[in-house]
């Protein structure tokens, strides 16, 4: 199990909300993250990317330079 892994789902939803409300209320053309591997795989870096790309992607702003991805808006 990786460090990610061993972080609690509700410290990574936390984060996920946080990152989503501010990249709406800044009306956010982009995000930059790290790729998944974190850069060079600093477990960090690695939990960067996974909740900034998955924040962007409920915000339907662009995640860079993360793995290619449809943004998916909230639902109303």
């Amino acid at each position: 199990m990786t460090e990610l892994e061993q972080l609690p789902a509700t410290g990574r939803r936390t984060a996920q909300r946080l990152a989503f409300h501010i990249l709406r209320s800044e009306d956010a053309d982009v995000l930059t993250v790290y790729d998944p591997n974190g850069g060079y795989g600093h477990p960090d870096h690695v939990h960067v990317h996974a909740v900034g790309h998955r924040a962007a992607e409920l915000a339907g702003t662009p995640a860079v330079p993360g793995s290619p991805s449809v943004a998916t808006p909230l639902p109303p």
